[in-house]
């Protein structure tokens, strides 16, 4: 070949590696970019302290977390591919250390979502449990009336009933009303009650399920940020590190 064909080789492949660095590069910052600003918004504002915002939080870092990882990997290719480009070499440094941080976040959204889930569905349990001691109460309190307005009293502790649904006089006796309604009332309250413990262990049993899944899905990433993650150069990943301890055992 002539030499300068071959000099013209050299260089248009070194500007073509060069073009796709920097399209890695910014593809990478862009997809990066893009999913700090998702997780931001959903910040603001902080209420860390309801499971509903926990589980919010912990579905959006998960089901976008491909994101990240996906930009990192760019990023960190980007810097492989042309070394002589610093800015591209410090970006990769910097993506790689925070994998490493990333990798140990995912990690401890697993308990994060898995007690966040537990506690909504403990929550659910216990208000549609005080709910059907509402109920039991207040038909304990119709069948003890012993005047009208004891009764009145017990129907308005029912869900629901409000005190102008309520005639002017009942078309009955007093202890034929309250006999009526206690009938009504027994098998609603046993109906009500194996409702509840039927729905509570349907859905401990779906929570279960789903929290199996997204514990897996939570560790996949972290792995995944883990074979990224370096705290400096030419030193092992964190999931080579993470790998060999075994051995040193």
């Amino acid at each position: 070949m002539d030499p300068i064909e071959f000099e013209v080789e050299v260089r248009l492949r070194r500007r073509q590696r060069l073009e796709i660095a920097t399209l890695l590069y910014w593809t990478g910052f862009a997809l990066l970019g893009a999913y700090a600003a998702t997780i931001l918004a959903l910040f603001w504002p902080v209420l860390f302290y309801l499971s509903a915002w926990q589980l919010r939080l912990s579905a959006t870092l998960r089901e976008g977390a491909f994101l990240p990882l996906l930009g990192a990997t760019l990023v960190v290719l980007a810097g492989f591919m042309k070394p002589s480009v610093v800015m591209f070499v410090r970006s990769m440094r910097r993506v790689r250390a925070l994998s490493i941080w990333a990798a140990f976040g995912f990690v401890l959204l697993i308990p994060l979502q898995t007690y966040a889930g537990a506690n909504q569905l403990r929550s659910a349990g216990e208000d549609a449990n005080r709910r059907l001691q509402q109920l039991s109460q207040a038909s304990k309190a119709i069948e003890s009336s012993t005047t009208e307005l004891a009764l009145r009293q017990a129907i308005l502790q029912l869900p629901g009933i409000s005190a102008p649904q309520l005639p002017d006089r009942f078309a009955q006796e007093l202890p034929q009303v309250r006999a009526r309604l206690s009938d009504v009332l027994r098998p609603q309250i046993k109906a009500a009650e194996k409702k509840v413990k039927s729905e509570l262990s349907k859905s401990w049993q779906n929570w279960l399920l789903k929290a199996i899944r997204d514990a897996l899905v939570a560790g996949f990433f972290a792995v995944g940020f883990a074979g990224i993650g370096q705290s400096a150069p030419q030193r092992p990943t964190l999931l080579m590190r993470i790998a060999s301890l075994p051995q040193f055992r």
